[in-house]
């Protein structure tokens, strides 16, 4: 007799170790901030800004097409990562309807600490989706 498999498995698994990726590196961001909670990033916003420092002033759909975060969480992070003086938007020259972005001195800061949290936890996060039986996450990303 074949066994019933559980209904949305796979997608209550791999949401589960997104859970358990983004605690483990807001963690470790949280031991490795010295200055008080003022360089603190989310997971998502550090992926953010990871993508606003590699590109040449993007803009905020370039954001959404590289992270595949949508389109209103781009904005609301942006609007905050703005606010807390880590990214810099100014209206683009040759398109007077784009913004461009680009990080501040201080959000480079703020990514440089949670590339280091990062890779402290790197091999945990390595073995969490190592762990996972039968997805070919790799194969996938």
């Amino acid at each position: 007799m074949r066994e019933m498999r559980q209904p949305f498995a796979e997608v209550m698994l791999l949401h589960r170790a997104a859970q358990i990726a983004d605690e483990a590196i807001s963690k470790a961001i949280a031991e490795h901030d010295t200055m008080e909670r003022t360089h603190r990033v989310t997971p998502r916003q550090a992926v953010v800004l990871w993508v606003v420092s590699q590109s040449n002033n993007p803009s905020q759909n370039h954001l959404v097409e590289r992270t595949g975060i949508d389109r209103s969480t781009v904005a609301d992070m942006v609007r905050r990562l703005v606010e807390r003086k880590m990214i810099a938007r100014s209206r683009c020259k040759t398109d007077a309807r784009r913004y461009e972005l680009r990080p501040t001195t201080f959000g480079q800061d703020a990514l440089d600490l949670a590339i280091k949290a990062d890779a402290s936890c790197g091999q945990k996060i390595d073995a969490l989706v190592d762990g996972i039986d039968g997805l070919a996450i790799r194969d996938e990303v």
